[in-house]
């Protein structure tokens, strides 16, 4: 009998299955498609793609790209499969047992509790003010009595919509000392980022996604 670690059956799955759907928007993709030129010149280049050999060569390039697009090189940037991988990852290189502390403000994304789980880290959830807005002093206040390994802002807040400004991050940046994730995927609808302050706080990190506004 394989002797799997526990906790396995309560945690819970995340469901992408597909249905005959009239109107989709749960999962906030784009439903029309790639515009044409866009898809005809993907199409192109995939035709090119040696698929037998790692990528090295197109990772290194879109890490270039994305680099100069925001002032930083390229090794300043890591490419996943989705910033949801790039979140998991970042989970657990700061988890490892529960002594590993993940603050988070609930409800949130519904993954972090579930990768602070995966990371054998303990979650610690920070509940929303009415209105679900985000109480940054009693945020910072968990984040340092728990001495967490990791703090973590949706921004735009998923599923809330709430967003904080830069001068609010900023606050939570320079009263935490751990590693600072946030998690930028919804940016481009409200042309907002803090992406900025990572010159200034060596312990910030920016997760961004292309599969939202970008489709």
């Amino acid at each position: 009998m394989l002797n799997y670690r526990d906790g396995l059956a309560s945690m819970p799955c995340y469901d992408t299955s597909e249905q005959d759907w009239h109107i989709k928007v749960n999962a906030n993709e784009s439903n029309i498609g790639l515009p044409p030129l866009v898809e005809e010149r993907v199409m192109t280049r995939l035709s090119r793609i040696a698929f037998a050999r790692y990528p090295n060569e197109e990772y290194d390039l879109l890490c270039e790209q994305i680099g100069v697009a925001y002032g930083y090189r390229q090794e300043n940037v890591i490419i996943g499969n989705g910033s949801s991988e790039i979140i998991e990852k970042v989970f657990y290189a700061f988890g490892g047992d529960d002594t590993h502390k993940i603050v988070y403000p609930m409800p949130s994304f519904s993954m972090y509790g579930i990768y602070a789980a995966a990371a054998n880290a303990a979650g610690v959830p920070v509940p929303l003010k009415d209105g679900y807005t985000l109480d940054a002093d009693m945020f910072i206040q968990t984040v340092n009595q728990n001495s967490a390994s990791l703090a973590v802002i949706c921004n735009p807040n998923n599923p809330t919509g709430q967003l904080m400004t830069t001068a609010e991050i900023e606050y939570i940046a320079k009263e935490i000392s751990c590693a600072f994730l946030i998690d930028e995927a919804y940016a481009e609808f409200s042309e907002h980022s803090v992406f900025q302050l990572l010159k200034k706080y060596p312990h910030m990190m920016i997760a961004r996604t292309f599969s939202k506004a970008y489709a």
